[in-house]
């Protein structure tokens, strides 16, 4: 955990709060708008400037939630993120 409280890795947080909010549109079946928290997780992903400990688990997620993404609306981002 001390990883995180590094000021220097500003963006695990966000996104962190960013694929919860995901996940959380996700569980609730009747919305679309997990849709814009994946696209914003991979926007703060472009712009990370780290790859720590927590990093790698916060992309996995995203790549798991972008591939369910792909199969089920048109409006996925491009690509997966890599490690």
């Amino acid at each position: 955990m001390a990883e995180l409280d590094d000021h220097r890795e500003g963006s695990v947080w966000p996104l962190a709060a960013t694929l919860l909010l995901c996940l959380a549109e996700v569980c609730l079946g009747d919305s679309r708008r997990w849709l814009f928290h994946l696209h914003g997780a991979r926007s703060l992903l472009l712009e990370a400037n780290t790859l720590s400990g927590p990093m790698h688990a916060l992309i996995e997620i995203y790549n798991y939630l972008a591939c369910m993404a792909s199969i089920t609306s048109d409006n996925a981002p491009e690509q997966q993120m890599s490690i």
